[in-house]
């Protein structure tokens, strides 16, 4: 091995490292979709079969997923326990990250100092590590995915079959590699405006994506499509989270979550190779970030996703600026400080991004579940029905199926449930209102047995209490702890 890739060895260990350390300090994950693909996969360790149809959500639903990124999981779970591979393999999926980076910096510069640094600048991208750090994320795989295929597309006719395994494989694995193909289709379009040739070799890549990509997605999401309609592009989210999910770009956020270095030099060299110079790997790129962010201002693509994908791709054209920047300074007086600037720029990220990034990776391990929160609901499981459903807050749902094996209300996998609103809404009038009458009604319509009351409702609802429980021929404490569970008790009879 040459020294370089030892570097590279160090910065993708150092990563690995960074990130195990945060996530071991907690048995839990800081997401509640973590627990559903826990679930997801132990259902196929135990039965060999992804699970279609799930008892628990929503009291019974159907469920549309592509379970690639399950089986993965499954296949060590098989070895070790799921919640260690979770964590460790997760993580490592993640920090692969900064090699894809290291290759593209490369592939662009041509220069192995500045493809290192730009690597090691990858992997404290504020918003990813944070993102991707203790959660059970499919983002952690597809996204190294999606770069390495952009990778094997800028040398296509060297790198066709692992380019074609690629896309198959990403294709299969999430509906996020559509962005990818939107992506290169404005490549394309920003090439033609700028009279540069194609290849017919990525040509004829290109729509070998696009077609893989857009037949995998209907085959997986067929029976969305025909449920929802074009609505499918907004996942079935509810209107009163939606506004949360596609929230407008705010400029703070984006300095804060990719780096106010990256994010700078990452925008001028889009606007220097979009107006003056021309570069077909760097139009590739900029194709990409360009899609992200029309997604993104259209409310088609989650702001946390967008952010994610335009934070990697700012910090791989960070190492153009580079580049450029030590060109220039050769040609001046000063050429013999050039290692001198690098060093200075390498210095300066510690205050502006290494810090801030191991700092919001810190305070995201603040929204793991309370052990009080968990022990309520593993009582749950040891001391009611099984058939039971649970009242809980909408993002408690698969972390409640997840610890009491209990059915739940709602939770925040939406897909191909066509009363959502109404759902959403009768979840926040239970817990909030004033009247024993309105919110027995609403028990009764979801059959609902067991009320939890944790840190989360409390927190969602601004309550301190249920105002309506003391009735205790209606309602019985049956747990009091620092959560509480009661049972509902009364049926309301029409005449």
């Amino acid at each position: 091995m040459k020294k370089e890739h030892y570097i590279l060895l160090f910065i993708f260990l150092l990563a690995l490292s960074l990130r195990l350390f945060f996530t071991l300090q907690t048995p839990y994950f800081s997401s509640d979709e973590s627990y559903l693909n826990l679930r997801l996969t132990e259902h196929i360790t135990s039965n060999g079969t992804p699970l279609v149809y799930d008892d628990l959500s929503y009291s019974g639903r159907t469920l549309a997923y592509s379970p690639l990124f399950h089986y993965i999981l499954a296949l060590f779970d098989l070895t070790f326990p799921i919640i260690i591979i979770a964590k460790i393999l997760v993580n490592l999926f993640a920090s692969s990250l900064v090699i894809v980076v290291y290759l593209i910096s490369k592939q662009l510069t041509k220069n192995k100092n500045i493809s290192l640094m730009t690597s090691f600048i990858s992997a404290f991208i504020p918003i990813y590590l944070t993102s991707t750090t203790n959660t059970i994320n499919i983002y952690s795989l597809i996204i190294p995915l999606i770069f390495y295929s952009i990778y094997c597309l800028m040398n296509i006719e060297r790198m066709k079959y692992p380019y074609i395994f690629t896309i198959m494989f990403i294709s299969l694995l999430h509906p996020s590699s559509l962005l990818l193909i939107i992506g290169f289709i404005f490549y394309i379009v920003i090439m033609k405006l700028s009279n540069i040739k194609q290849k017919p070799a990525e040509l004829e890549a290109i729509l070998f994506a696009t077609l893989v990509t857009v037949w995998s997605i209907f085959l997986i999401f067929k029976k969305a499509f025909l449920v929802h309609g074009l609505s499918v592009i907004w996942q079935n989210i509810p209107s009163q989270v939606l506004r949360y999910y596609f929230t407008n770009i705010n400029v703070f956020d984006l300095l804060y979550k990719i780096g106010i270095i990256p994010l700078l030099c990452g925008i001028y060299i889009i606007f220097i190779y979009t107006y003056k110079e021309k570069n077909k790997n760097i139009n590739l790129l900029i194709g990409l970030a360009s899609s992200t962010f029309l997604l993104i201002w259209l409310h088609l693509l989650r702001l946390e996703t967008g952010i994610i994908f335009l934070g990697i791709i700012l910090t791989i054209l960070f190492s153009q600026f580079m580049k450029n920047l030590l060109s220039y300074i050769s040609k001046t007086k000063i050429s013999h400080l050039k290692p001198l600037f690098s060093i200075i720029v390498f210095l300066v990220f510690i205050p502006t991004l290494v810090i801030p990034s191991l700092t919001f990776t810190k305070d995201s391990l603040t929204l793991t579940p309370l052990d009080e929160d968990v022990k309520a609901m593993i009582w749950l499981r040891q001391n009611t029905d099984p058939n039971s459903t649970i009242l809980t807050n909408l993002y408690n749902g698969h972390l409640l199926t997840y610890f009491s094996e209990r059915k739940n209300m709602a939770d925040s996998y939406f897909l191909l449930i066509s009363n959502i609103n109404e759902r959403v809404d009768d979840i926040r009038k239970i817990y909030t209102t004033h009247y024993e009458t309105d919110a027995i009604q609403l028990l009764n319509k979801y059959d609902i047995d067991y009320i939890l009351f944790s840190s989360q409702e409390r927190s969602t609802f601004n309550l301190d209490k249920i105002r309506y429980v003391n009735d205790k021929r209606c309602f019985e404490l049956v747990y009091d702890e620092e959560a509480q569970i009661y049972r509902s008790l009364c049926k309301l009879i029409e005449r």
